[in-house]
């Protein structure tokens, strides 16, 4: 099952994708009034998944084109900063080390770890803005976010 945040008829709304990901079910169609994605994640029942996944299942309810609707950032509005995990892999330690000017020994024994500041996360194929007064080029990167539903701890 895929959550989608998108925009049809001016509203935003939650959907789950169709089984072929050209459509999208808004859940209130379903009976689930969840109206933010953040909402949906801090609330939503067990029985609630069901009653969404027998609808993917029977596959007959109404749905929104893909194409007819405007996809957002799946949590448009993060509630918080994003904890990220720096310097996870050779070749980005190896280019951290040039761009500092310092030596790099290969070894990192800690993991490095900082948060981003986000009220706004950018949708699919959205304007980024360049703040050409701030910086002269973007430095292009691929994030990888996980949402977990319950709290977590010690995890591995």
């Amino acid at each position: 099952m895929k959550f989608i945040t998108f925009k049809h008829d001016n509203k935003e709304q939650v959907g789950v994708l169709t089984k072929n990901e050209q459509g999208v079910y808004p859940i209130k169609t379903l009976g689930i009034n969840y109206k933010t994605m953040n909402d949906l994640i801090e609330n939503i029942t067990d029985q609630e998944l069901k009653i969404l996944q027998v609808a993917l299942k029977e596959d007959t309810n109404e749905f929104i084109s893909i194409n007819d609707g405007y996809k957002m950032a799946p949590i448009p509005n993060p509630k918080q900063d994003i904890i990220c995990l720096g310097i996870n892999y050779m070749a980005h330690a190896v280019e951290s080390a040039r761009y500092k000017k310092e030596a790099f020994g290969g070894d990192r024994p800690y993991a490095v770890y900082f948060s981003k500041r986000v009220n706004v996360a950018t949708g699919d194929e959205d304007c980024i803005p360049s703040y050409p007064g701030l910086v002269d080029s973007l430095d292009y990167e691929v994030e990888l976010a996980v949402v977990i539903k319950k709290d977590a701890k010690k995890c591995s």
